[in-house]
This record gives structure tokens, C-alpha cells and sequence, in this order.
């Protein structure tokens, strides 16, 4: 079916919280904080439906970006598990079967590079998933060996608690996935009640459409101005958190404040930066599903200056260890 192409059949309220759904929070909170503020006593039939209406889907959305945020915490708790056990992995687990090894077999020999046919750096570097599976790969080797059965068996304990922090994180990956699916879905549902309104509101003050802006916040629905500028940006996960670089607009410079919103959480850090530059923040323990909401720069007095407009081709350097 083809889009109607006229201004009164677009859903702003659709449209102005596309990708950011704390907005849309705003937005439903001061809709139903003003239309109960004009319900009156007795109360106003057109009021008490479009408060009937609208204050579910609220109620729906705001539980649902909850859930996302409870669901993006646990993710966050069960990353630090397995990060964790791959760091005791590094520093202490391989270093100690090497040197367990290396009592009865001396590096270089046919023996020890059966076992460890590349030294430690499959353990300590590469994708988690590939030193996991390192891991189990040394525990198949060592039954080779029957003078190395304890260790064997420490080995392959070890692996199993990887692969259960392992298991789990994707676990917790998939909920957030689902979490923010219903999120974005309770978003729409709002957004189309709130239209409905409008429509209902418009149809009550025909003859004085000035009234409408008692019922909803015209700024919040506006958004940034279409004026404002934009500038480039990307994000690259980092352990736990996020790395975004982005590129500093014309007219902006000194002290900024950059600002990250996903889901119902809003980040900010400030720093100092000149017109043109390629700026790098990073936001330590923060999960990202699908991609950033919205990124923005903002004077000392918390005037919007510009928004970001994600640009992949951005390099995003990689934290250091």
C-alpha cells in the first residue's frame, strides 16, 4: 500500500521518536501529566477518552523500556564474569599448565608442542569464543598424556566455567534483543494512541487550535530544531562499554558536553574541542543493542548544539587493555 504524501497523515509523534525512545518517555509523561491536570470535576468526556487511551500505552511503554534496562543490566554483570575469567586466564591459568607442562617436557619438545603447538597466544589473544575453544583443544591433547591427568582435569573444569559464563552472556543477549523488540513495539502502540488524540483534541478545539498546546509539550515534539547542525559519528563496542568518535562541527569548539542516549539511559562526559577534529569518548559499562540512540553536543547551559549522524566509515580507535 503506498504512503499517503500529506503533511495531516504523517504520526509525528511517530516520527520525532524514531531511534529515540527517551524521548518518547518525555513526550507520553507530560501528555498524560496534562491531560489529567484539564480532566476536571465533573470530569471532560473528551479529556477522560484520551486519557483512557493513552495512559496503558504509556504505562506499556515505560514497563517495556524498564525490562530493557533490567535485561541490558544483567547482560552487563554477565560480560564482567566472563571478561574476568579470561584475564585469570591470561595471568595466572596458562602461565601455570605451561610451566606444569614444561617440568616434564622442555619448550621444543615434540612432546610440548604436541601440547602447546603455539606457546600461549592462542590463550591470550584473539576473539573470547577462539580462546575458549583453546582451551577445551588443550584439554583433548593432554589425555594423550596420562602423567598429566590432574591437570587435565583442572583444564577442562576451567573450560567448562568459560563456557557457561560463555553461554549464559548469549542467553542474556538474546532477552535484549526480545526486550527491546517490545520496546520498539509499545513505542509505535503509544505513538498511534497519542495521534489518536490529537485527532480527537483537534476535533474539541476546531475553532481555537491554539488549545492544543495545552495538551501536549510542542518543543518536546519538534525536537532539535531542523536547523541544527549535524556532525559524524561512530561507536565501536569496548569490553564492557563503548567507544564513540565523531567529527566536531563548524562553530563548535571549547568545552562540550557529549551526550549518549540508549534505551532509557543517558550518558554524558564533557570535553574540550575544535572545529573539524576527530574527538573519541568512551562510556565504560554500557550495552548498545542494535545501535546508539542518539548522540548530541550541548553547550554549558545544556542548549543542543548539534546531533550526530552515525558515519561508519569514522575509525573508532580500541581501548587499550
Amino acid at each position: 500500500m503506498a504512503h499517503l504524501n500529506w503533511k495531516y497523515a504523517k504520526n509525528m509523534f511517530l516520527t520525532a521518536t524514531e531511534e529515540r525512545r527517551p524521548l518518547m518517555l518525555r513526550i507520553g509523561a507530560d501528555h498524560v501529566a496534562k491531560l489529567t491536570a484539564k480532566l476536571g470535576s465533573p470530569a471532560d468526556p473528551d479529556v477522560q477518552v484520551c486519557l483512557n487511551r493513552v495512559q496503558p500505552l504509556f504505562d506499556a511503554f515505560q514497563l517495556a523500556m524498564v525490562v530493557f534496562d533490567v535485561r541490558s543490566g544483567t547482560r552487563k554483570g554477565q560480560t564482567e564474569v566472563l571478561v574476568d575469567l579470561l584475564k585469570e586466564l591470561t595471568a595466572v591459568r596458562v602461565p601455570q599448565w605451561d610451566i606444569t607442562v614444561q617440568g616434564t617436557f622442555i619448550a621444543g619438545t615434540p612432546e610440548y608442542t604436541q601440547i602447546f603447538p603455539n606457546g600461549r597466544g592462542p590463550f591470550q589473544s584473539g576473539q573470547q569464543d577462539s580462546r575458549i575453544l583453546a582451551v577445551q583443544t588443550l584439554g583433548q591433547r593432554l589425555a594423550a598424556f596420562p602423567a598429566f591427568a590432574s591437570l587435565k582435569t583442572t583444564v577442562d573444569a576451567f573450560h567448562a566455567s568459560l563456557n557457561a559464563a560463555r553461554t549464559t552472556q548469549q542467553g542474556t543477549e538474546g532477552q535484549i534483543g526480545a526486550a527491546s523488540d517490545a520496546a520498539e513495539d509499545a513505542r509505535v502502540a503509544l505513538a498511534v494512541g497519542l495521534y489518536a488524540n490529537l485527532g480527537r483534541l483537534m476535533e474539541k478545539h476546531a475553532a481555537d487550535t491554539d488549545e492544543l498546546g495545552g495538551y501536549f509539550e510542542i518543543a518536546l515534539l519538534r525536537g532539535a530544531a531542523p536547523s541544527l547542525p549535524t556532525f559524524g559519528f561512530n561507536w565501536q563496542p569496548s569490553g564492557t562499554g563503548v567507544n564513540v568518535a565523531f567529527v566536531v562541527p563548524a562553530g563548535v569548539s571549547g568545552s562540550v558536553t557529549i551526550v549518549l542516549r540508549e534505551g532509557a539511559v543517558e550518558l554524558s562526559t564533557t570535553a574540550s574541542v575544535s572545529p573539524g577534529e576527530t574527538k573519541q569518548v568512551t562510556w565504560p559499562n554500557v550495552t548498545i543493542v542494535d545501535d546508539v540512540d542518539e548522540v548530541l553536543l550541548r553547550d554549558a547551559s545544556g542548549t543542543d548544539l548539534a546531533r550526530g549522524d552515525r558515519d561508519t566509515a569514522i575509525p573508532v580507535t580500541p581501548a587499550g587493555p
